[in-house]
């Protein structure tokens, strides 16, 4: 039997039933189905404002120092606490302050740094600057893209909040966990619609916050603004007092002050907290504080709020939106707080960065012919895995993953600020060990004195002043002020206070410094005379540390 050859049309009938199969065999992408529960998928913008917070906590737990030096007096006061399990009735680590009576309404922030210090060491204190800061900045976002959906604007918005905060944002101290709960508090009141939950968490908040730092007044006064704006709203459109008083909202808000009110009272020192809270920039040591100074247009943060409230004022002038009194009650408030003091500055950065955002969405949503699209965006388990993908990265990056999972500690002079007299101290404490330090008061720069009471404590250095200076004696205080600025009866000063060692800089103290390298009393002992032998990282290369000869 023979068999004819294949021809073209029967090669083809051969191949074409196995080139069907392989087409069926190859799955379609696009029908691929979403199997991941709606709770875990997200929308193409939780990536992006996930990468913007992960740069933010990479910013400031890698490229930030330690700054300011004040957060090692709280360091010590957490210790002292944490040890003690009770707070100091009375100032315990100033000798000169003896008897001053110390409220400390940050306790439970300087226990939280000390653990974290002691935890992880300069790594675990920039986990919580970058922490404080990054959850500040995600509520915010979440706060602005719940109820605009507007990205750009959002990340215009974004910018003049790190602008308005930027020097604030410098500064590791207890004020950024008031500033946590300041924002948390903020989201609350925006609430659209509000359930037992909300109550209860403000009372929380406000029991934690009274703890944490003593700026919960400020969120008081937050709950005020928006009682009494909606208040006035009410009377505006109904012209009837009755009407105003049985609003929806303002009963609200009146609850809501009520029970944050009683929770501020959980508190170690009960309703008393709030005279000295109320009354605590009364203080006229503060006055001689840059801190405290009004914010006046010549700084860097006076042209940055004039700024943002120039353009708050362009976007009032040109929004759709109906403009709320609470909002202009916050806005007018926070800002003229602001130009009295420039610390307030940093509780109107969040509410001038979200009502920005509101109204310049509505402008944005209006020029291009429409209101805000209420329809959804897609939402994606993709976006939801790369974002906690790319938020791990950034944690494992930082000095502080890198601490934890690798016990890679970095440098500690290389992670304080140049204004840390390191080198200074560290000669001190050796002379101290070799027995060369005379006893008695320690004349210092008072803002290096929360970093000596942080090192020399436990070795009973004797620190004349430091940062918290409203627990300085007030006429110990103006002695401080006379004797650093070379002032009538400078020497009779430091004898009277039987200093016999001065650690300051020539910055601000090149007087006294040269009025002691003339004085054939005092001996300069760092840094050596020999320059080439002084390896100090100081801001100022010239800090002088000067000990009188036995």
């Amino acid at each position: 039997m023979t068999t004819s050859p294949p021809t073209e049309e029967t090669e083809s009938k051969k191949t074409e039933p196995t080139a069907a199969v392989g087409a069926d065999a190859l799955p379609d992408a696009s029908a691929l189905e979403d199997k991941m529960p709606e709770w875990f998928r997200s929308p193409w913008p939780f990536l992006l404002f996930t990468a913007v917070c992960g740069v933010c906590f990479f910013w400031y737990n890698n490229a930030m120092t330690i700054y300011h030096t004040d957060i090692w007096s709280h360091i010590t006061y957490g210790e002292l606490i944490y040890n003690a399990k009770a707070i100091p009735a009375t100032e315990p680590l100033m000798p000169l302050s003896a008897g001053m009576r110390f409220v400390d309404t940050a306790w439970l922030s300087q226990v939280l740094t000390y653990k974290l210090f002691a935890w992880q060491g300069v790594a675990g204190l920039k986990f919580f600057h970058g922490f404080c800061v990054t959850l500040t900045v995600g509520l915010l976002i979440g706060l602005m893209y719940r109820r605009t959906k507007n990205v750009p604007m959002i990340l215009i918005g974004l910018l003049f909040f790190f602008w308005v905060e930027r020097i604030q944002f410098q500064i590791v101290r207890p004020q950024l966990t008031g500033l946590v709960c300041f924002t948390v508090l903020f989201l609350l009141l925006a609430s659209r619609r509000w359930t037992g939950w909300h109550f209860a968490a403000t009372t929380v908040l406000f029991a934690c916050w009274a703890n944490l730092h003593g700026s919960f007044v400020v969120g008081l006064a937050l709950i005020a603004a928006c009682c009494a704006g909606s208040w006035v709203d009410v009377l505006r459109r109904t012209d009837k007092i009755s009407a105003a008083f049985s609003g929806t909202k303002f009963r609200r808000f009146l609850a809501l002050a009520e029970l944050a009110f009683i929770g501020t009272l959980l508190n170690p020192y009960g309703l008393a907290i709030y005279g000295d809270v109320l009354t605590f920039s009364n203080n006229l040591n503060l006055a001689d504080i840059l801190d405290w100074e009004a914010l006046t247009i010549r700084s860097a943060q006076g042209q940055a709020m004039a700024f943002v409230a120039l353009m708050l004022l362009l976007v009032y002038r040109m929004t759709p939106r109906r403009i709320s009194c609470a909002e202009l009650l916050q806005l007018v408030g926070l800002g003229v707080a602001a130009l009295w003091t420039s610390r307030f500055i940093v509780w109107w950065g969040p509410v001038a960065a979200y009502y920005f955002v509101l109204h310049g969405s509505a402008i944005w949503y209006k020029s291009r012919g429409g209101v805000q699209s209420l329809e959804p965006l897609e939402r994606k388990s993709l976006w939801t895995v790369s974002a906690l993908g790319l938020a791990f990265i950034f944690f494992a990056i930082t000095s502080f993953g890198l601490a934890v999972m690798h016990g890679e500690h970095g440098d500690f002079k290389q992670s304080v600020s140049a204004s840390t007299p390191v080198d200074a101290v560290e000669h001190m404490l050796k002379d101290h060990a070799a027995g060369k330090l005379p006893a008695g008061q320690i004349f210092n720069t008072f803002e290096w004195g929360d970093y000596l009471l942080w090192k020399g404590h436990k070795q009973g250095f004797q620190v004349f002043a430091a940062s918290h200076v409203h627990l300085v004696p007030r006429e110990v205080w103006r002695d401080y002020l006379t004797a650093s600025q070379l002032g009538n009866g400078w020497r009779d000063l430091l004898d009277r206070y039987s200093v016999n060692v001065v650690l300051i800089d020539t910055a601000r103290h090149r007087g006294l410094v040269e009025a002691l390298k003339n004085d054939t009393n005092w001996e300069q002992s760092y840094p050596p005379r020999n320059i080439q032998e002084h390896n100090a990282r100081e801001k100022n290369e010239y800090v002088f540390y000067r000990i009188k000869p036995l």
